[in-house]
């Protein structure tokens, strides 16, 4: 009788072992995912942030191409217009 009870205590402990490491193994896994997904949403903010960055500096490569061209516009301009300005002053 004694050893028949002291066996069903064995085992409830038993099973409460497993239910207890059950837990645990959810509770970690949880813990796990979330410091995943955390930082996959760093990366991903990263990753957009560094896509913006290239981005702005392809329109202010583009910006400053395009008052390049502008600045070249007006020199040559400039230029035809002093050429005809002497070449009256010859005549």
């Amino acid at each position: 009788m004694w050893h028949r009870a002291h066996q069903e205590v064995i085992e409830q402990k038993g099973r409460q072992t497993d239910v207890l490491r059950k837990k645990q193994r959810e509770f970690r896994t949880g813990i796990i995912k979330q410091i995943h997904e955390k930082q996959e949403k760093r990366i991903n903010e990263r990753r957009a942030k560094y896509q913006e960055g290239v981005k702005l500096e392809e329109l202010a490569k583009a910006r400053r191409q395009r008052l390049d061209e502008a600045k070249m516009g007006k020199l040559n301009e400039l230029r035809f217009i002093f050429y005809v300005l002497r070449s009256f002053q010859y005549h």
